[in-house]
């Protein structure tokens, strides 16, 4: 697992972890909610588009000599 999607897994958490603690509140501040779940659904978004590269089988490039044939 690279760092960088590391990384991104733990703000995930951690927004989670903000946004719960935030709906539990007696009362809430409905935009902080807004925008923490906005952040969270841009990070997931981020992690989803790193694993489907991860997941993509890669093409070996063709040398420049074999290009010009």
């Amino acid at each position: 697992m690279s760092r960088k999607f590391h990384s991104l897994l733990l703000k995930s958490a951690h927004v989670q972890s903000k946004i719960e603690a935030e709906r539990t509140r007696s009362t809430p501040n409905w935009i902080m909610l807004l925008r923490l779940k906005l952040l969270r659904l841009r990070l997931k978004s981020r992690l989803k588009a790193m694993s489907a590269a991860a997941l993509r089988p890669t093409v070996p490039q063709a040398s420049p000599a074999f290009a010009r044939v």
